[in-house]
């Protein structure tokens, strides 16, 4: 016999790759639902938390026809592709159908339409994009629907992200930084500063920046070599610190005439000036084996890996144990892990 299930995993946000499609693309508008802001129109059933959009089968209602309406967004002419990252829970299908719609003041324009007898994407989300070249230079409205017999028959419909793209003739992006996460005091690291090229012309006349948080410039490079659309290049800069502190080191790209400033600089790479720490750490795994799924890769991890990044990117040698020591006086440090749900 079949028994609805009253038990689901939160799933809290989700990574969005992008498909090159021979041409790079740029985040014009995203939508990732960290928190609900009022934008959205919901009818019944419909929530926002947890990074997700989600319609959600309880309470029951029979027959349904539910949905969820964006604010207005103005689309600019060199529009893109409107791509969605979702997931469809299915538990027992009669006639239930899931639509993306766009609503515009010329009329409504349906760009998916699915039966829901079957689950759809990975839990954490898969991709679908639409172009919308059509709608260049409209105000459109994003509309998620579902309709059909009952909202029992299905389990959740999650959207975790959703953003419009645009293709710029001159648009430089400064992707990340990779480097040494611990140095000591007077020691010299070697950081690397990525870049790609996201717009549709060849730059050959650029300059790439190196900086420490708080705006302190620690090198930079007048670049002449040719990038190609939708290409990336690194550059690699120096810098021996002196003070022992916490801090984080970021890249910059300037390009004359760059079209999107919005992606010039890259997220801050966090870094430990410290000299080297003798200390005693312990991490207690007393979580039962339960684990998670990590939301920017899918992969399920275990509940003391967190702890253990951490301490390791900081560069501090720790211990983990399944049995707690009767003794804890020799430790500096003692962790416990006790998990996020009880496992059976």
């Amino acid at each position: 016999m079949l028994m609805k299930t009253f038990t689901k995993f939160l799933v809290l946000t989700a990574c969005l790759f992008f498909s090159m499609n021979l041409l790079a693309e740029t985040i014009y508008w995203e939508e990732t639902f960290d928190v609900n802001n009022g934008d959205w129109s919901l009818d019944a059933n419909w929530s926002i938390s947890s990074g997700k959009l989600e319609l959600y089968w309880s309470p029951t209602i029979s027959p349904y026809d539910l949905s969820a309406i964006s604010s207005s967004i103005s689309l600019p002419m060199n529009v893109d592709d409107l791509i969605v990252t979702q997931h469809v829970n299915v538990f027992s299908y009669v006639n239930e159908v899931a639509e993306i719609l766009l609503l515009t003041n010329m009329g409504e324009y349906q760009l998916w339409y699915y039966p829901m007898s079957s689950n759809w994407g990975s839990d954490s989300g898969s991709d679908i994009s639409f172009p919308l070249n059509d709608y260049a230079g409209q105000d459109i409205q994003i509309r998620f629907r579902s309709y059909g017999q009952s909202t029992y028959n299905i389990n959740w419909w999650d959207i975790f992200n959703v953003s419009i793209t645009v293709l710029y003739d001159n648009d430089l992006r400064a992707m990340d930084v990779d480097g040494p996460h611990l140095v000591n005091p007077g020691e010299e690291g070697a950081w690397t500063v990525n870049i790609e090229n996201a717009g549709l012309n060849t730059q050959d006349n650029y300059t790439v920046g190196f900086y420490k948080h708080g705006g302190e410039e620690l090198g930079t490079v007048a670049v002449s070599d040719p990038l190609a659309p939708g290409a990336t290049a690194s550059y690699d800069f120096y810098w021996s610190p002196q003070d022992q502190e916490n801090t984080g080191v970021y890249g910059v790209v300037y390009l004359a005439g760059d079209e999107y400033g919005n992606n010039d600089q890259s997220a801050y790479c966090y870094v430990r000036i410290s000299e080297d720490l003798n200390l005693n750490v312990l991490i207690w795994d007393n979580d039962n084996s339960s684990d998670y799924e990590d939301p920017e890769t899918g992969l399920l991890k275990n509940c003391e890996d967190g702890i253990e990044n951490a301490l390791s990117m900081n560069g501090i040698d720790y211990a983990v144990t399944t049995v707690l020591p009767s003794d804890l006086s020799t430790f500096d440090m003692v962790f416990i892990s006790l998990g996020l749900y009880c496992v059976g």
